[in-house]
């Protein structure tokens, strides 16, 4: 029986291009929440190959990735010119920034350019002087942290979408004389011109499995079973929107979307990919509206809502709520993941470098989660975006909101570390 993750999610590599498209989005899965990739998908009519794309020169988040691959190059070397112990190839981490910055570059204007890469530095340069400085707010160890004993390698992963976690880069340290001795730091970096930052998008189902099941997977009859009538008809909308997916991408417009993916890789002289989240387009969200009447996030927020107060509701015992504090910090991006977030101004100058280890918006949120404060969801009318109150020392704290982002059921949870 497929799991939640795999009746909405598309199916591994389909051998020999056998299946038509419409057995293609019957395997599309449950609720998954990283970037759908189109395998092997043929409509009867057309040989149309459709892979895991990179993303796109004007995907939202690129300038992220820009900030990423320097904060990695400029960490590595800095590190390095003090005389540290730096495993990473230096000289690839360089190579691979500048692809980067022509490849995602030409799709973002020279000031954002300029402030994402002044963002990776700016991050960079407060994470060397964590490490230099007795691995002070960024290295945690049982034993006193002399970076001179250690080695460092940096590794970029944020491209990685498969992956199944948030952070964007890693610093593994290992203790020269006790090679077993290992710290793998994982890095969430945030560049925005603001104090609001994104927690990394979950599928909601996972969510929802995780704080009230403590499960990674289970299948749609399990999920269905636990939260009964609201459960079927949750994944009665996602079906929904599946089924409209369908018929969007043999329809004009979505063919349209198929044509210029493919002239446009053929004008690089490159191989044809895929498009880029086939199911996040909003040319597909306008076809779910003309054909539905609504936009198909707003049921879905309403709904997410009453699964998450029902599952609430029902939380009794401690194994329960040491399985939703579990749950809620891996929906809302506090698992184990350090945040750093690089605030620049409109001209692109950085003024100020958070770090979530030292962050009071992030610590108390933190504790809260861990000792099971009151964490309450409230759903707006005609609305994707939900109300986020986490009940603290008498304090209600609203650093956090929640956004149903796309119909198949993605949601993003947001912090904004000045409220």
């Amino acid at each position: 029986m497929l799991s939640l993750q795999e009746f909405f999610g598309f199916a591994k590599i389909i051998k020999f291009l056998k299946r038509a498209f419409n057995v293609i989005f019957n395997k599309l899965g449950f609720g998954q929440s990283a970037d759908i990739k189109l395998k092997y998908f043929r409509t009867i009519q057309e040989s149309t190959l459709f892979e895991a794309p990179e993303k796109n020169k004007k995907d939202k988040g690129n300038n992220g990735l820009l900030a990423e691959y320097e904060c990695c190059y400029a960490l590595a070397k800095s590190l390095k010119e003090v005389g540290l112990k730096v495993t990473t190839n230096i000289s690839q981490l360089k190579k691979l920034r500048d692809e980067k910055v022509k490849f995602y570059g030409a799709g973002l204007t020279k000031t954002e350019i300029k402030r994402a890469l002044a963002q990776g530095q700016a991050i960079a340069d407060s994470m060397f002087d964590s490490i230099v400085d007795s691995g002070k707010d960024l290295v945690f160890t049982s034993y006193e942290f002399v970076a001179e004993e250690h080695s460092f390698d940096v590794q970029p992963t944020g491209a990685q979408t498969g992956k199944g976690s948030t952070e964007d880069m890693k610093i593994i340290v290992t203790k020269m004389k006790a090679k077993d001795v290992v710290e793998e730091i994982k890095v969430s970096l945030k560049a925005y011109k603001g104090s609001g930052t994104s927690q990394g998008s979950k599928s909601s189902t996972a969510a929802l499995t995780r704080m009230f099941m403590g499960k990674d997977k289970v299948t749609v009859a399990e999920f269905e079973k636990h939260f009964g009538k609201k459960g079927k008809e949750f994944t009665k909308l996602l079906k929904d929107f599946k089924d409209v997916g369908k018929e969007f991408y043999l329809d004009t417009p979505g063919k349209k979307i198929i044509k210029q993916a493919k002239a446009k890789r053929k004008k690089q002289g490159k191989k044809f990919t895929g498009v880029a989240n086939p199911m996040r387009k909003g040319e597909l969200a306008a076809y779910y509206i003309d054909k539905r009447g609504t936009r198909a996030t707003y049921p879905l927020a309403k709904t997410f809502v009453e699964l998450y107060n029902k599952g609430y509701k029902d939380l009794k015992t401690d194994r329960q709520w040491k399985t939703f504090a579990d749950g809620i910090m891996f929906a809302t991006g506090f698992d184990g993941i350090t945040v750093y977030n690089a605030i620049a101004d409109k001209n692109g100058v950085v003024t100020e470098v958070v770090n979530s280890n030292t962050s009071s918006a992030y610590s108390k949120l933190y504790e809260a989660f861990r000792k099971g404060s009151k964490v309450v969801l409230k759903g707006r009318p005609d609305s994707s975006g939900i109300t986020v109150e986490v009940h603290y020392k008498g304090e209600v704290l609203k650093s956090l909101s929640l956004s149903m982002m796309y119909g198949d059921g993605t949601i993003q949870f947001k912090m904004n570390s000045k409220k």
